[in-house]
């Protein structure tokens, strides 16, 4: 096959936009330090960058919710603290008192004891970068107030609601300590009722209660079933002579059950949440969290735990108020002072496994981190000794590349004549 010096002059410019290519390349690879600098340069490694970015923001995103709720976590566990030491003073005011011959100023002891109320009051109120520690989801109010005579402290309906963050692909962490689960009575149920038990069979449960003086009471609870997967709740509240503290008939729940999981759905039509239950007259007020309660096809079975007697404010307030009036607290009343400081304890310490388990967390992630982006750079990172290297192999070839165009590309058809 004859070789014509078109075909020499096309097949070297064809080797030579190759090799300006190729040096372009290199200089951009140089100059960017990045071995891709668009997705023809290597489909491959170009899939495999998206997958690595992705998973790198990813994990800064973790990391960035462990730093900002761990700010709210110090945050809280200071104001718990603070509590504490409140609580410890009270205490000690009242193991003196206890003492007839501390009983002489019973005015001092009870503005102590309005002093110690009103720290615990603020404290429970206060806020972390604008949201308030103990109110919930709730942002807008706070989830606490004293009523204008001094006499009750109101809870803010909503103030259950869990702040959580995302800490992995499939795993969030509740950061926060409910207003309601600190300072309320939360009587949590749980168990199941039957799936196959007929329309009119009831389940019934008896839960020990307290008013802020530490009297008990009980509170009966049934669940009626009223339609497949429906269930009425009624409850009443008996003193310990049987007999029922309520003015009025106590209101009922229509509760609903998913028929697949048998998980509640609704509660009144909404969504499952716990039911808060006041007798003012009493100082009797408790919540019931009804999610821990499942539908099944098996025997029924109903159990209660109660996080603590009372609430605290109202217990001081009444404190207050009976040695204001010189009633000297009874063992009854330091008794629910003390379960609530073991409550506090309790939720110290939930708050302090958090923060360690957050910060075991993190630096996890601060290794996937490190991990990821080794990869990233074994994929993209340029090696520029070596690249620089090939830029000069490539501009030598070049200049070569040009001496002999000097020597093809000036022929024309007067050198044939």
């Amino acid at each position: 096959m004859r070789i014509s010096d078109q075909m020499l002059s096309n097949r070297y410019l064809s080797n030579l936009n190759s090799s300006k290519a190729k040096l372009n390349k290199l200089q951009t690879q140089i100059s960017t330090q990045k071995k891709i600098n668009s997705p023809s340069d290597s489909p491959t490694g170009t899939s495999t960058l998206i997958r690595i970015t992705d998973q790198i923001e990813s994990t800064k995103t973790y990391i960035n919710n462990i730093n900002k709720s761990r700010t709210f976590l110090d945050d809280t566990l200071f104001v718990m603290d603070s509590m504490n030491s409140e609580l410890t003073n009270i205490m000690v005011k009242l193991t003196e008192l206890i003492n007839p011959t501390n009983q002489g100023n019973l005015t001092l002891y009870s503005d102590q004891v309005d002093k110690s109320l009103n720290i615990i009051l603020d404290l429970a109120n206060i806020q972390s970068d604008g949201k308030y520690i103990f109110g919930g989801t709730d942002l807008s109010s706070a989830p606490f107030a004293k009523t204008e005579d001094g006499m009750n402290i109101d809870f803010a309906s909503n103030m259950t609601g869990e702040q959580k963050i995302k800490i992995s692909n499939n795993m969030t962490q509740q950061i926060n300590v409910t207003g309601r689960d600190l300072f309320g009575t939360i009587i949590s149920q749980s168990g199941n009722l039957d799936k196959s038990a007929a329309i009119g069979t009831v389940t019934s449960n008896s839960t020990e209660i307290f008013d802020v003086y530490g009297t008990g009471y009980s509170m009966n609870s049934s669940y009626t079933k009223t339609a497949e997967n429906s269930y009425q709740f009624s409850y009443d509240i008996l003193d310990a002579d049987g007999n029922s503290i309520y003015t009025t008939p106590p209101t009922t729940k229509e509760l609903v059950f998913n028929p697949s999981n048998g998980a509640m759905i609704s509660m009144d039509g909404s969504s499952p949440s716990m039911l808060a239950i006041d007798v003012s007259e009493k100082k009797i007020n408790f919540s019931v969290d009804f999610r821990g309660i499942k539908e099944k096809n098996e025997a029924a079975s109903i159990n209660s735990s109660v996080n603590q007697k009372t609430d605290i404010f109202n217990t001081l307030i009444t404190l207050r108020e009976n040695i204001k009036n010189g009633i000297i607290p009874d063992q009854a009343q330091i008794d629910v002072i003390n379960n609530f400081a073991r409550h506090l304890l309790d939720k110290i310490s939930e708050v302090g496994s958090t923060i360690n388990q957050l910060t075991n967390t993190e630096e996890m992630l601060n290794n996937q981190m490190d991990n990821f982006e080794e990869l990233s750079a074994s994929v993209n990172e340029v090696d520029l000794a070596k690249a620089i290297l090939e830029l000069q192999q490539q501009e030598t070839a070049l200049q070569f590349a040009n001496k002999v165009a000097s020597m093809i590309l000036p022929r024309s058809i007067l050198d044939y004549m």
